[in-house]
Formats: structure tokens, C-alpha cells, sequence
């Protein structure tokens, strides 16, 4: 039996190249390296692409292709309680 979408439960990609969830975070780091190495600090080209990729390859071992286990690590569980009190009206 064939299936009629191959890409159904697949996570989504740019291009076949570059997964979904990392096309924002890549594209935000390079208009800031870009600023900040071009613009700012006046380096050259070379070290203006190799230091963005660098930090595309270490965004991409921090996200990896799960990036909540990472990511999530951050966020402040929410705090869960008791409450002593009786509901009054209705």
C-alpha cells in the first residue's frame, strides 16, 4: 500500500537543507553578526561569515532536532498549590 503523502509526520524544512524551527533563529543571528561584525566592528568579510557560522553550528547543537529538551530547561515550572480557603456564593 502506498502512502499518498510522503511528507505527512515529518517535521517541516526550508529547502530540504535547513529544519523549520531553525530558520528564524539562523536568519536573526546573521542580521546581527552582520551588524555587529560589518557594521560596528568593521572586520572583514571572512571573519564576518566564518564567526556567523560558528554560531549557527553551536545554535544548532544547543536546538539540535529536539530542541525543547535544551530550550526548555530555561522556562520556570509553574508553581502549584493548595488552596485553604472554602468558595463562597453560588
Amino acid at each position: 500500500m502506498r502512502k499518498l503523502n510522503r511528507r505527512l509526520g515529518q517535521k517541516a524544512d526550508f529547502l530540504n537543507v535547513i529544519p523549520g524551527d531553525l530558520v528564524l533563529p539562523w536568519m536573526l543571528s546573521a542580521l546581527a553578526g552582520y551588524t555587529l561584525l560589518q557594521g560596528i566592528l568593521g572586520l572583514g568579510w571572512i571573519w564576518t561569515v566564518v564567526l556567523i557560522g560558528w554560531s549557527w553550528l553551536f545554535w544548532l547543537l544547543l536546538a539540535g532536532r529536539h530542541p525543547h529538551r535544551f530550550f526548555g530547561q530555561m522556562l520556570t515550572p509553574p508553581r502549584l498549590g493548595r488552596a485553604r480557603w472554602r468558595q463562597e456564593g453560588r
